[in-house]
């Protein structure tokens, strides 16, 4: 989760309406919003689409990660913003924030 598509990626994301959108597909097509934005990536920089194969290469190298991590997460964070009770409250809240926060920092382990 480092250099210039990670970037690129964030810078994006962060930008009105965005996210919103990515979201939008996301749960209305089950579209990954990592691999949408890493395509746009190869686009901008390299002025060219990624093949259908291509995608669908890489979509199956992460297809493992996104089922077993990224969705139980999101509906973790679901869950924290709109209960079951306890939820919502600060303590959920803040615990909401530092999984999206850990989600959008890049790792600087090895």
């Amino acid at each position: 989760m480092e250099g210039p598509q990670w970037s690129f990626a964030l810078n994006l994301y962060r930008r009105p309406a965005v996210s919103a959108a990515c979201l939008l597909l996301q749960d209305r097509v089950g579209g990954d919003v990592c691999l949408l934005l890493f395509a746009l990536f190869v686009a901008r920089e390299r002025r060219c689409a990624l093949e259908h194969g291509d995608l669908a290469n890489r979509d199956g190298a992460i297809a493992d990660w996104r089922r077993d991590v990224i969705i139980p997460l999101r509906s973790l964070r679901r869950c924290l913003k709109a209960g079951p009770p306890p939820a919502p409250c600060p303590q959920t809240e803040a615990m909401r924030q530092r999984i999206q926060a850990a989600e959008s920092t890049p790792s600087r382990s090895s």
